[in-house]
């Protein structure tokens, strides 16, 4: 035995049955590279023979083959989840591409194929936005095949369309296509306020999104009355979850501003600027997107010097951060010399926090 394709023919002539090859595969490559390091065959003799390390490698892909396909499925989603959690997304994608494997070999069960193939585009979209990488295409392919395979095992208004759709949204919006977005995040709206109520968290955090796509098509009194309600729920919760009250007030500020109220949007900010350090405390770089948009709503209501005070302190905390974003610092730089010039204009980048439930950013480059 002398590499990992002879360990997985060990594994799988020693089970009973016969199981997707690259599920195995995966398993014995998992296995190996988990308790096989920097072991390699102990020759001797003229005959290998294999180390204890590898051995457990082979015992572990042995056990694997041996158990039930949905066991299989769950504890590759469990290891896809535990990357996920350290934001090790490479690693996760291998093993829900594992999961989803798996889920392809029961044909009696789509409702586990539809589950990990909405799990492994999330992830792909976590990817992109943790590292920019090309993967947000892939992750509109992979939604587009569990919202057709869900239409057709569930039925095209059933409430387990809800996730798929908002996922399948979102990535929409990421791609500038806000049309089709819109339309998806109204079917997922339609299907949740029938099963859950029309103040229902789920609810709120996708009428935030449809908020922030009414915001770019400047219907900013849409968007207000949605944000606004979104306040209330959020506010109204059993377990507020103060976490994501700046969000909203963020985006509030942002869309009265847009439509001339200069002075309210920059309270709603100071409300979310204080929200924010009350959660996260004075010096914690999490402030900076709330000061950045600050001194803009300042310089948009002529108010030079706190403008320049608050990009100051956006700078101060961008310095402090243990792993220095030379772009964000290069912006912050760029918008506070056109401040101090009074020549800034509303080409400012703002910080549009879209989805409620995750707290992702995205950026609005002018408000008119």
């Amino acid at each position: 035995m002398k590499n990992v394709s002879t360990a997985l023919l060990c594994a799988a002539n020693s089970g009973t049955e016969t199981y997707n090859y690259r599920s195995t595969t995966y398993a014995a490559t998992h296995y190996h590279s988990r308790y096989c390091d920097a072991a390699s065959v102990n020759r001797g003799g003229g005959s290998a023979q294999l180390s204890v390390e590898w051995t457990a490698s082979l015992q572990e892909a042995w056990k694997h083959n041996r158990s039930s396909p949905v066991e299989r499925m769950q504890e590759a989603a469990r290891r896809a989840q535990m990357h996920r959690d350290k934001q090790d997304y490479a690693k996760a994608m291998i093993e829900q591409e594992m999961a989803v494997d798996i889920a392809k070999t029961m044909e009696t069960r789509p409702e586990f194929l539809i589950d990990e193939l909405t799990s492994l585009g999330i992830i792909y979209v976590e990817r992109y936005r943790s590292a920019k990488k090309r993967t947000i295409l892939k992750a509109r392919k992979i939604f587009n095949c569990a919202l057709q395979l869900g239409t057709q095992f569930y039925g095209p208004e059933d409430g387990h369309l809800a996730s798929i759709l908002d996922e399948l949204a979102s990535v929409h919006s990421h791609l500038g296509n806000n049309r089709k977005a819109f339309m998806l995040y109204g079917r997922a709206l339609s299907i949740l306020r029938r099963d859950k109520g029309a103040d229902s968290y789920d609810v709120a955090a996708i009428e935030a999104d449809v908020a922030s796509i009414h915001f770019f098509w400047k219907k900013y009194k849409v968007a207000e009355d949605l944000l606004r309600h979104v306040a209330a729920v959020v506010k109204a919760a059993p377990d507020p979850d103060n976490r994501q009250l700046p969000c909203v007030f963020n985006n509030l500020a942002l869309v009265v501003t847009g439509a001339g109220r200069e002075a309210e949007g920059v309270m709603l900010m100071k409300q979310a600027l204080r929200l924010e350090t009350a959660i996260h405390g004075s010096r914690s770089p999490e402030l900076i997107c709330r000061l950045q948009n600050l001194g803009g709503l300042h310089a948009i209501a002529g108010r030079w010097r706190e403008a320049e005070q608050s990009y100051r302190r956006a700078i101060a905390l961008s310095n402090r951060r243990k792993e220095q974003d030379a772009g964000e610092l290069k912006q912050l730089n760029r918008d506070l010399k056109a401040i101090r010039s009074r020549r800034w204009t509303r080409q400012v980048a703002f910080f549009l926090q879209s989805e409620l439930d995750r707290g992702y950013t995205t950026t609005h480059p002018d408000l008119q």
